[in-house]
């Protein structure tokens, strides 16, 4: 190289990771950025980090303030994920509330009438705005979300209905578009064995006196216990375990409830490592598509791995002077990853229609 060439400020040396993103990117362009980043065997915000400086893809500052502004932007796509797949809805976002249910947790709540979502705010690390265009399509923007060992757990898209102004605006206030310095990421953790509680015939007594679900997170942090094998412990009466097809019995039960006046409305949450989202509503019954689980609903979808299930338990859990019942689902790492259960108003009684459907799964 000539020793007298002058070099831009500006300039990036392109990295291995950008150069082989690229070449995969170009071999496989529909694979997206979680194949991509299974493919070079890294973490999506790693990957989406190596193209700072290079592409349309800028670190998002002031992320708190951002959250409270997304209601501005009118109608968005929202996108959750986690190993299993995932979750989308597309509507509007209100204004945030704090939500204080777990004192070791600060998370932001939204609701919307058929959407309820709450982002952990301890578990999210870096935020990206990204604008693409793929092949042959026009250009997407989006703002992406990763915790702490680079997975992302949470995309918002613009769509047409977006107020592009509103997003413009957002962007210009929020994205540093300057020379940006790279995210450093933590290392995958290795999966952690699961613990049960050292006194279970304690736990399942202090179980009964929850008056909430809420109290859950509380109950198990004080035992050093973790939600799976406490499950798998329980009495029969307050979990049982059941087979993965339960998911679909109670779905087909569900919807040949149709014509009833005072069928229960169905509410269906997943789970990621950064985030909670729950739809209500009509969910359909399961169906495969492409290889994938999908769960259809009025303003979105779930798509999952069926191969990645592992577990699934129907759960009774004390709230006010009754109970509710859920069927929660696990992955292989003893995550929960999905739960549904009746939408109905806190400490309200559950529907025994609703109750006979869960006493009924097998």
């Amino acid at each position: 190289m000539n020793a007298l060439a002058k070099i831009s400020p500006s300039f990036q040396p392109l990295s291995l990771l950008y150069q082989a993103f690229v070449g995969v990117r170009e071999a496989q362009p529909l694979l997206g950025l979680t194949g991509w980043s299974r493919l070079l065997a890294t973490s999506e915000g790693e990957l989406q980090a190596s193209r700072l400086n290079h592409e349309k893809v800028w670190p998002l500052e002031d992320v708190f303030s951002l959250f409270y502004l997304l209601s501005s932007l009118g109608e968005v796509e929202v996108q959750t994920f986690n190993n299993l797949g995932w979750a989308k809805y597309q509507g509007r976002f209100n204004a945030p509330d704090l939500c204080l249910d777990d004192p070791q947790h600060l998370e932001l709540e939204f609701r919307t009438a058929s959407m309820h979502m709450k982002l952990d705010l301890e578990k999210w690390y870096w935020g990206c705005a990204v604008e693409d265009r793929p092949p042959e399509r026009s250009v997407q923007r989006s703002l992406q979300f990763f915790n702490y060992q680079g997975k992302r757990f949470l995309k918002i898209h613009a769509v047409p209905q977006t107020d592009e102004l509103a997003w413009h605006n957002l962007i210009t206030n929020f994205a540093k578009k300057e020379s940006a310095a790279k995210p450093l990421f933590a290392a995958q953790q290795d999966q952690k064995q699961l613990t049960p509680p050292a006194d279970m015939q304690q736990f399942s007594q202090e179980w009964r006196l929850m008056s909430h679900a809420k109290q859950l997170s509380v109950l198990l942090r004080r035992h050093q216990a973790d939600y799976l094998p406490v499950l798998q412990h329980l009495d029969a009466k307050f979990a049982r375990e059941v087979s993965l097809t339960s998911l679909s019995q109670l779905l087909k039960k569900w919807t040949g409830l149709s014509d009833m006046t005072n069928k229960p409305r169905l509410k269906l949450s997943f789970y990621t490592e950064g985030c909670m989202q729950a739809v209500s509503g009509v969910l359909q019954p399961p169906r495969l598509q492409h290889n994938q689980l999908c769960i259809a609903y009025a303003d979105g979808c779930v798509h999952c791995d069926p191969q990645q299930l592992e577990e699934a338990f129907v759960v009774r859990k004390p709230e006010g002077d009754g109970w509710v019942t859920s069927l929660e689902i696990f992955n292989g790492q003893g995550q929960l990853v999905l739960k549904i259960q009746e939408e109905k108003p806190e400490c309200q009684p559950e529907n025994l229609l609703y109750r006979e459907i869960f006493q009924a799964l097998s």
